[in-house]
């Protein structure tokens, strides 16, 4: 269970920061579209409403992508806590299976948490 709550953490990480960089590139999509001209004159390369709608997605990403990588660090040290103070006495309690049939498939994990 400690691995799953740790790849589970490294892909919320690793999917926030990503989420960061993309915010990242749509807030310098409007800035650089602002900031071209020609001679003295500014060149207008997006509407307002196109600008405004790249900020409010980027705004939107931003919420979700660091949402993404507290959830992650979180799953992080909860994962690092359980192999830590693992004992390793028993038998694991958990157990993964596939299922296929027809067009569809499913992949059941069963066990105490």
């Amino acid at each position: 269970m400690g691995w799953v709550s740790v790849g589970v953490g490294v892909a919320l990480v690793g999917g926030g920061v990503a989420m960061h960089f993309v915010a990242e590139n749509e807030r310098d999509d409007v800035t650089n579209a602002l900031a071209e001209y020609y001679g003295e004159f500014p060149v207008v390369q997006m509407t307002q409403a196109k600008a405004e709608e790249k900020i409010a997605t980027a705004n939107s990403l931003d919420v979700i992508g660091w949402s993404a990588v507290g959830l992650g660090a979180a799953a992080l040290v909860t994962g690092v806590l359980i192999l830590v103070l693992d004992d390793g006495e028993g038998a694991p309690d958990s157990n993964v299976s596939a299922a296929w049939w027809g067009e569809g498939g499913a992949v059941v994990w069963t066990g105490r948490f």
